[in-house]
């Protein structure tokens, strides 16, 4: 990775963490309409959003486990 590919990868990883804080912010002044109680409180979605993505990708890595092939699997 050179200078350009590391910089625009800092940036583009900055411009995501801003947007990240600025909906769990909108949270505390967009009125919701919540079916359950627990959906009521500020940043429940964002966490939520969070906890889903952590258990798809610690359940990619043990599905690897399983489907991982050796390189010569196929023939040459």
């Amino acid at each position: 990775m050179n200078a350009d590919e590391s910089r625009a990868a800092r940036l583009a990883t900055r411009i995501v963490i801003v947007l990240a804080v600025l909906c769990v912010l909108a949270e505390f002044f967009i009125h919701r309409h919540p079916t359950f109680g627990f959906t009521s409180v500020p940043g429940f979605h964002a966490l939520f959003g969070f906890i889903a993505y952590c258990c798809i990708v610690l359940g990619a890595k043990s599905l690897r486990r399983w489907l991982h092939r050796p390189e010569d699997y196929y023939g040459d």
